[in-house]
């Protein structure tokens, strides 16, 4: 019954980041210039979103991983402008959601450290990305909503 759960609340992460929000298309604004990865966490244990929470993106190079852009999610759990297109190539970059001290700051005993998100960006085009994460003190689940250049 829990895994049900959980699998339907991340259905629940990926149809949200697909819908209007705040007064303004949010497909549009994901699709914009200045916004080609977003990343957007939900704290499945309060139901908010997980305001507050550190990440960091990567890019790999040759086998070295360089830290090229982070943040804190907002009050709406999300991160917008994390960096431009041309800050963005092709390439293979890394996600990490710094969970552990999330959970420490609520108060909450945690199991996991962090969660990373490993994926080829750009693989067959333009694309623009956005990766929610679904959170619980032993449980993380991520994925990703991409969408071509191509396709607008």
């Amino acid at each position: 019954m829990y895994v049900r759960t959980c699998l339907l609340l991340v259905c629940a992460v990926f149809v949200s980041c697909t819908g209007v929000k705040h007064g303004h298309d949010h497909h549009q604004v994901s699709m914009g210039a200045a916004c080609p990865l977003m990343v957007k966490a939900l704290d499945a244990v309060r139901g908010i979103p997980a305001v507050g929470l550190a990440v960091t993106v990567y890019r790999k190079t040759d086998d070295t991983w360089t830290k090229v852009a982070s943040g804190v999610t907002e009050k709406t759990g999300e991160i917008h402008n994390l960096m431009t297109d041309a800050d963005f190539p092709a390439g293979f970059y890394k996600v990490k959601f710094d969970t552990k001290p999330y959970w420490q700051k609520a108060g909450i005993s945690a199991f996991a450290e962090y969660l990373e998100v490993v994926f080829e960006a750009h693989g067959g085009g333009h694309t623009h990305y956005t990766l929610p994460v679904l959170m619980s003190p032993f449980f993380q689940a991520s994925g990703a909503v991409a969408i071509s250049q191509d396709e607008h």
